[in-house]
């Protein structure tokens, strides 16, 4: 709901209010809906969701692991600017 100021003004104190009574209502309601209801504990899963790989498992990865590693730059530092030369200003 957009509303213009030269339409109809809504003072600070008021628009603070209805969103105060807005969050009130809500959290009572809230409250209400699950009052009498146990907290209830997280069952942990059976197994975890992630495990660490066997050495036959990382043996068998190797080949796709070794074929993504690029070649070092040469020069040492990939990440290294190159230099450049200073540019002479022929006007002077």
């Amino acid at each position: 709901m957009l509303l213009k100021v030269d339409l109809f003004y809504v003072p600070t104190t008021v628009s603070l209010a209805v969103i105060t009574t807005i969050l009130t209502v809500s959290v009572v309601a809230s409250l209400r809906a699950t009052r009498g209801q146990e907290r209830r504990d997280l069952q942990a899963p059976a197994e975890p969701p992630f495990r660490v790989a066997t050495a036959a498992e990382m043996a068998e990865l190797e080949p796709l692991r070794r074929g993504r590693r690029r070649p070092p730059a040469a020069g040492g530092n990939p990440g290294a600017p190159t230099p450049t030369a200073p540019t002479q200003n022929p006007a002077r």
